[in-house]
């Protein structure tokens, strides 16, 4: 069954480039995208997820495989590529080698989304939607990141490539074994993969039911429903029972991805006490579109007073927000009116990966975040690009292109360049301890997990790390209090790490703290803040320390 373009309605005047002239495109585009993302690849430290990375790749392959100490709450065939990089971190550094996995990802994405979206939208549309993939601040920053996103959207990217190949070739079972073991990949990558691999499941049923036809010419034939019911019963049996065959392969495949969950299940969540909010979707959508370092960044967003931080940065956000919907909708349009089917297909595949996470929110100790609905990202990128070019005169798309080459500028300068937008700087924070702290001190660190990301960067130093509070039930502040000086005793030095906590949960530290010790030293840097502390009995001079810029090296 073939899934090409070419023979579909186009807009009046509109033709396609020619084949050289898109092999030269993707070739420069990937160029470009190598650059942007490998530029300054290990300026940033790596945080919690990063840390998780490391520690869950240790040891043989096997080990990667079975180990039962780091919950990651994903299956591990990520671990085993970020294993098979860790030779690398002498050659290239440890955070360039254990992010070079997401790197090289993110490059081949971009010809494999030209790829997919041509079938579905035509050659000219689909080398835009590869071109905003090229500049996205969004896919930027995750190809900068030690941590599955990336690597599922390539592997997405290959089940659906391969998924097209074999409705084109319906005799070719060899594409649909190829469809079945990138598609079951997905999940191996990340639990998101399931409901992707839900979506493909409507994609097949979609390819045969649902009319190459515009919409309109789709009603004036009849009863929509009687063209699907039609268009199922035209595919045939083989068509149905093949394609059956290959998602129960898939689902065979995932087997021993469910046991590993179902035998580890993940429990854990840094951010478990955070409610879902419709808002999120509305947030998800401006992330695809200017990432994460345009606006208001991430700590903003949960600062206490994050209201007024949005207002500030309201002559961004209001300009960028209102050209996002816009495009968004006129996309929308553009696709019901000339690729109803493609419509289906993008519709879909934003929508499967969104409720998961929802879901996901509702029912587990996660909380709804942008990274599990990543899959979502590409088909708001082919939406966005068909909006793009549904606008009316040449004038108007030139206009937009600029719009999104400074956006994406401005977005990239921010994330390069700005501690503002930077990860959280456990790497600062342990070379400023090692600097400073003394034999024997004590660090208590805030929220617990975060004491294993301080070791990790001030090891070998003879602190004592302490996760606060060292137990899992929760406690009021009565209970706070003693936990926090039982975990103190009589140390003379102290020292406070806080960081990916709220204010409203560092405060009663913070003032106890205060109210028993003297500060003497703090540090203060992305995401992370390091407090020295000392009984009145010990003179010394207070200092507050500047951050050192987040690329220093421990």
């Amino acid at each position: 069954m073939a899934t090409g373009a070419g023979s579909l309605p186009l807009p009046p005047a509109r033709g396609q480039p020619r084949a050289v002239q898109v092999t030269g495109a993707l070739i420069a585009l990937m160029i470009l995208g190598t650059l942007l993302r490998w530029h300054r690849l290990g300026y940033q430290s790596f945080w919690n997820d990063e840390i998780v990375t490391w520690l869950s790749a240790q040891g043989s392959a096997w080990n990667v495989i079975t180990q039962r100490i780091e919950n990651s709450n994903i299956p591990p065939l990520y671990y085993l590529i970020a294993h098979a990089a860790l030779p690398l971190r002498g050659r290239l550094g440890l955070e360039e080698a254990m992010r070079l996995p997401s790197v090289v990802a993110g490059v081949l994405s971009i010809p494999l989304l030209y790829i997919v979206a041509r079938a579905w939208i035509g050659s000219r549309i689909a080398l835009l939607a590869a071109a905003l993939l090229t500049v996205s601040p969004f896919h930027v920053w995750y190809s900068q990141e030690a941590r599955p996103y990336v690597v599922l959207l390539l592997a997405a990217l290959v089940a659906l490539a391969c998924a097209q190949r074999a409705l084109e070739y319906p005799d070719r079972g060899s594409w649909k074994a190829a469809f079945a073991l990138a598609a079951a990949a997905t999940f191996y990558l990340h639990t998101v993969g399931a409901a992707f691999i839900g979506f493909t499941v409507f994609y097949i049923v979609i390819a045969a039911a649902v009319p190459d036809a515009s919409a309109s010419g789709a009603r004036q034939a009849g009863s929509r429903w009687a063209a699907w019911r039609a268009g199922i019963r035209a595919a045939g049996m083989t068509y149905w029972r093949s394609w059956t065959l290959t998602f129960i392969g898939v689902a065979l495949l995932c087997i021993p991805a469910v046991y590993r969950l179902a035998s580890f299940p993940p429990t854990n969540s840094a951010d478990a006490e955070r409610p879902f909010s419709p808002v999120q979707f509305g947030y998800a959508l401006w992330s695809f579109g200017v990432g994460y370092s345009y606006g208001p960044s991430l700590g903003d967003l949960h600062a206490a007073n994050r209201a007024a931080i949005i207002l500030h940065d309201a002559w961004q956000v209001v300009p960028a927000g209102a050209a996002l919907i816009g495009l968004y909708a006129l996309g929308t349009w553009w696709l019901a009116r000339w690729r109803p089917r493609a419509l289906w297909y993008a519709g879909l595949w934003f929508v499967f990966p969104m409720l998961f996470a929802t879901l996901g929110a509702l029912v587990t100790v996660h909380p709804f975040n942008v990274r599990y609905a990543v899959i979502s990202f590409l088909p708001a990128l082919i939406v966005l690009a068909c909006g793009i070019d549904a606008l009316p005169s040449v004038g108007a798309r030139a206009i937009a292109w600029v719009g999104v080459v400074c956006v994406s500028a401005l977005a990239l300068t921010g994330y390069y360049n700005d501690p503002r937008y930077a990860r959280d700087d456990y790497r600062g924070a342990a070379a400023f301890l090692t600097a400073h702290a003394g034999r024997g001190d004590i660090v208590i660190a805030h929220r617990a997990f975060t004491a294993r990301d301080l070791r990790f960067y001030a090891r070998p130093f003879p602190v004592q790390i302490i996760g606060f509070p060292i137990t899992s039930e929760p406690l009021d502040s009565a209970q706070t209090i003693a936990a926090l000086a039982s975990a103190i005793g009589d140390a003379p030095h102290l020292w406070l790490f806080l960081s990916r906590g709220t204010p409203e949960e560092d405060g009663p530290l913070a003032a106890y703290c205060e109210s028993h010790f003297r500060r003497t030293y703090t540090y203060t840097s992305t995401g992370v803040r390091l407090i020295a502390y000392e009984r009145d009995s010990v003179s010394t001079p207070a200092a507050v320390a500047p951050p050192p810029p987040a690329a220093s090296r421990h």
